[in-house]
């Protein structure tokens, strides 16, 4: 056969124009692929994953990674999102500005997306309008957003279905030019600000493209971040976990969000023999990092305490003292921060004109705080030992001494370094104080949100709201973390002026609320007057170790 000319409507090539004759070799033996362009009850294709789905472009081929039809290496079509109504179509208007919220979209359906492509006009000029609502208009997303509802929107618009934005999901040039430590399917990619260390961001090989890690579950402890250390075969005894490392260093991946939920046990080959999920909740802001290190010999003498980046080098002329249950009471040392290259001292510039930087220290480390204070530290660091922090200024409410105002230049010499004496009660847990939670707060006007008061304070606490169905809870700090959008609309709400938002304030204030969590992936733009107006979750994935706090404000 040749010069075959068909209609498409023909049963088969016989019923086409077509001749016996032929100028052709067989390099020009033409080949196919079949594939379906509708299900079987004659609606379009559909790849879905909660409140969004692409309708799949009929005329444009879709590259199946395999028959379950669940995944594709590329794959084109309308956009779509799920109001709490009915299924509608996007305008393209704004979201054609660039590629940040094709990218944003086709990873929220677990697509290829760092080489996502936004397709303007598209239900006009591929003959591929929708039907029904346009339900979203003015998309304008950074790229980092986990779905278009993070990112900026409007539900009402002005535009007809020839306006339906369609993409093309597919992925980029695999390649980074950041320095990575490779092993099998995991990476670690170096934090550029600590080149040649072994501090930076987790990815893995899903078999189609390097994605990054979550932090869900993941930093609940520091096992799997000693198995992810271990399967690259670097030091890992010590491994520690950076909780929000994408939001917090500025070091976030792109692409998709390969891994979320990751619970190890500590003994695993890599991460893929513990417990994960391929589905996630997250955005970039949450992907996890870790630092690769081992452990620090103790003696009894001298039980120095390590946390995170932090280590406390006991005082062995200061008798720590513990209470019946084994918990510490109190405890003196010098005060050291891991730089990503080594642990290095603290110089008392500023940190000694108060005790709240000794406050925050003391808490971020998880030992007694709210009766800290500063010492001179009991030894000077030895002299080829770097000093790491200068200039530490505390309000006293921070997590850990880098949520406070530092530097890491210094004018300091290591008689200048600083001590911390770790006493006085973690602050709260006492039973009758949580049952009195119903007086001891500020409520809105609404009655619906309430501020639980940290002791001792009437501007910051435990981020509260009412569930007809749960009665008072706790509000996960999931996304609620990413800015102070949410904190602010919850203190302006209060009658404040504006908030800041405290991560992991359950647990890190040991202040963690009771019974159910009521909302969780908080996500607000700043303009509403109660978390209710908000984008939000009723159910959740958190602890209350992830209870959200909030510090309130007046100008």
């Amino acid at each position: 056969m040749d010069d075959v000319w068909c209609n498409g409507n023909e049963e088969s090539l016989v019923e086409c124009s077509y001749t016996t004759q032929h100028n052709c070799g067989h390099s020009e033996d033409v080949g196919v692929i079949c594939q379906g362009a509708e299900e079987d009850d004659g609606t379009p294709k559909t790849i879905e994953w909660g409140n969004f789905r692409l309708v799949l472009n009929p005329n444009s081929v879709t590259d199946w990674a395999d028959e379950s039809y669940t995944y594709a290496y590329r794959a084109e079509g309308r956009v779509e999102y799920f109001d709490g109504y009915e299924w509608g179509t996007v305008c393209d208007d704004i979201f054609d500005y660039n590629n940040n919220a094709a990218q944003v979209f086709c990873n929220s359906i677990g697509l290829p997306s760092s080489g996502a492509q936004v397709l303007s006009y598209y239900g006009g000029s591929y003959d591929h309008m929708g039907q029904g609502s346009i339900v979203m208009d003015d998309v304008s997303c950074n790229g980092d957003e986990w779905d278009l509802t993070a990112c900026s929107y409007s539900s009402s618009h002005n535009c007809g279905h020839g306006e339906d934005v369609g993409v093309i999901c597919e992925e980029g040039d695999y390649a980074t030019t950041e320095e990575t430590i490779e092993w099998g399917n995991f990476r670690l990619v170096v934090n550029p600000s600590n080149p040649g260390s072994y501090e930076g961001r987790a990815e893995y090989w899903n078999g189609y493209e390097w994605g990054t890690i979550c932090d869900d579950i993941f930093d609940y402890n520091n096992n799997a971040a000693t198995v992810f250390c271990s399967s690259l075969g670097l030091p890992s005894s010590g491994a520690e976990v950076i909780s929000y490392y994408g939001g917090n260093t500025g070091h976030q991946g792109s692409g998709v969000i390969a891994m979320d939920d990751v619970s190890c046990i500590g003994d695993e080959a890599d991460l893929t023999y513990c417990g994960y999920t391929t589905n996630h909740n997250c955005g970039h802001g949450e992907d996890v990092g870790v630092i690769c290190m081992d452990s620090y010999a103790t003696d009894e003498a001298s039980p120095d305490w390590y946390t995170g980046y932090f280590a406390l080098i006991v005082d062995p002329n200061w008798p720590t003292s513990y209470d019946e249950y084994g918990y510490v009471t109190e405890m003196s040392g010098r005060m050291e921060y891991y730089d990503g290259y080594s642990y290095g001292t603290v110089c008392d510039d500023y940190f000694d004109q108060d005790n709240n930087g000794a406050m925050a220290f003391c808490r971020g480390m998880g030992l007694p705080f709210d009766g800290a204070y500063y010492v001179p530290a009991w030894q000077a660091g030895s002299d080829d030992q770097t000093i790491n922090m200068d200039d530490v200024q505390c309000e006293g409410w921070e997590s850990d001494l880098t949520q406070c105002s530092w530097r890491s230049d210094h004018n300091c010499g290591h008689g200048e370094d600083a001590g911390v004496v770790c006493t006085g009660g973690y602050g709260y847990g006492d039973e009758e104080a949580a049952a009195a939670d119903d007086a001891d707060a500020l409520y809105d006007a609404s009655g619906y949100q309430r501020l639980v008061f940290y002791p001792g304070f009437t501007d910051m606490g435990r981020v509260e709201v009412w569930s007809d169905n749960n009665g008072w809870g706790t509000v996960c700090d999931d996304i609620f973390d990413y800015d102070d959008n949410a904190s602010t609309v919850f203190c302006t709400a209060l009658g404040f002026d504006y908030g800041r938002v405290v991560s992991y304030y359950g647990g890190s204030y040991n202040h963690e609320g009771s019974g159910s969590i009521n909302m969780d992936d908080v996500s607000c733009t700043g303009s509403e007057t109660s978390l209710f107006e908000c984008s939000y979750s009723s159910d959740n994935n958190c602890s209350h170790g992830e209870d959200v706090g909030v510090a309130c404000y007046f100008y």
